[in-house]
């Protein structure tokens, strides 16, 4: 069961589900509402008198009470209302006037309360006053003929009310605001419950107990501009800036030192693997790295498509696996404004992608270690396969990045479960797509920009 503070910080959290669900409740009762007819009413009373006094004033209240009671039930007979229905002015059925008419006898004293209710103020008025005096004709006929000295007369006559009785729109609408509040608390859980998304606040530091290594912004930059210091524009320094962050923080984790290898995973597709292999990359060289990019997602190879011409069929990753020969530095495809990057394809797509890593992936890291500062591992989503599993298990550390708009919890907790078994060393999180990352930096860079423009004017 949640506390008081969970439950206003899952309201709070979802407050975009409460004030909608709130204000739908609370349209709609208002509509039903004001859309409700109008009913109007009248009162009158009827007075009820005893002829004969008691011996003592507890029997006359007795007698007094026994008598209104009395009266009130034969005022409320079908007799009187079909007298009434023949008398009214305008058409109404016997039960439409036992249905209008209620009657009440007023505690401690010798009256009788009528009410008629009706469309209008002058029906009710009618209706309440033709209703009274029919009655008061038969009562009096009544003790006339059995002589029981009770006199009966219209005490006040019907009174004519111009405000309606009902609808009242205050009492429905704060009845409204009350119900609408527990549905809107209702929806709110309910979504919070279902929702599987993996929700990371803004002042969060860790994620399934993993330490949050970088926050990138929402940003749609080319993933090439990434790699190029001259790229104009603030969004592709923001993103350039946030990675520059991310190597500093690996580098605090190992005490000062970078890695000589890093894996780079995600629990599914499309969580922005590729695109933080190449920030990465380009931030390790800006601190005079040499620096491999190795495409380790021999299914959908996205670095080799981005990065050379030749696509997947180029000499890579999966011929060395199979025991082809090592290529020389020379020879693998470099960044022409970055020479201190190079790029291993992935290569030809082969049968078995995970009996082709398990097999020849030492020969392959051995070789990228004695060459390059540090190597960077892209990999197929951990959901697809074991293939990044096995080259997590094999680098120095590896990192899962997350999509701040789109992960679900359980593909997460699986991804990191799954790397825990095979003793990776998972040393952080990246938080991809992040609304909240780089809002100071944003008006930072802009305001810079500007500046730089009215000097080149």
């Amino acid at each position: 069961m949640l506390s008081a503070d969970q439950l206003l910080a899952t309201l709070w959290h979802r407050k975009i589900s409460f004030l909608l669900t709130f204000a739908l409740v609370l349209g709609a009762a208002a509509a039903v509402t004001f859309s409700l007819p109008k009913v109007y009413a009248s009162e009158s009373y009827v007075l009820v008198v005893a002829a004969r006094q008691s011996s003592s004033d507890y029997e006359a209240t007795q007698t007094n009470q026994v008598v209104l009671k009395t009266y009130s039930e034969l005022l409320q007979t079908r007799g009187v209302a079909a007298e009434v229905a023949e008398a009214l002015p305008f058409r109404h059925s016997i039960g439409d006037v036992q249905d209008a008419i209620s009657v009440t006898p007023v505690s401690q004293s010798q009256l009788i309360r009528v009410v008629g209710r009706s469309s209008s103020p002058e029906r009710a008025q009618v209706l309440t006053d033709t209703y009274t005096r029919v009655f008061v004709e038969r009562a009096s006929d009544l003790s006339d003929e059995i002589g029981n000295n009770i006199r009966v007369s219209i005490g006040e006559p019907a009174s004519l009310q111009s405000a309606p009785v009902e609808p009242q729109p205050r009492l429905y609408l704060l009845v409204g605001a009350f119900l609408a509040s527990l549905l809107a608390a209702g929806v709110a859980l309910l979504r919070d419950r279902l929702d599987q998304r993996l929700e990371i606040p803004a002042t969060a530091t860790e994620v399934l107990g993993l330490p949050i290594l970088a926050r990138i912004p929402a940003q749609r930059v080319r993933e090439r501009d990434l790699l190029d210091d001259t790229a104009s524009g603030p969004k592709a320094a923001m993103m350039r800036e946030a990675f520059s962050l991310l190597i500093t923080n690996i580098a605090f984790l190992e005490e000062g030192e970078r890695p000589r290898s890093l894996t780079v995973l995600s629990a599914g597709e499309g969580e922005g693997k590729s695109t933080c292999c190449l920030g990465i990359a380009r931030a390790a060289t800006t601190v005079g790295a040499t620096v491999l990019l190795v495409d380790g997602d021999l299914r959908r190879p996205r670095l080799t498509t981005l990065l050379t011409e030749g696509g997947t069929g180029v000499h890579g990753f999966s011929d060395i696996l199979a025991g082809g020969p090592l290529p020389e530095t020379r020879e693998l495809a470099t960044d022409p404004k970055n020479p201190r990057l190079s790029l291993l394809p992935a290569g030809a797509s082969p049968d078995n992608p995970v009996a082709l890593i398990g097999s020849g992936l030492r020969r392959v890291d051995h070789w990228a270690r004695s060459t390059f500062d540090l190597t960077v591992y892209d990999t197929p989503p951990v959901s697809v396969g074991a293939d990044g599993t096995l080259i997590a298990a094999n680098a120095d550390v590896a990192l899962i990045v997350i999509d701040a708009q789109r992960t679900r919890r359980a593909g997460v907790v699986q991804a990191v479960e799954q790397l825990q078994r095979v003793h990776a060393r998972l040393v952080g999180v990246v938080v991809n797509r992040a609304e909240d990352a780089g809002e100071a930096s944003s008006k930072y860079y802009l305001a810079g920009t500007k500046k730089r423009d009215r000097k080149a004017r």
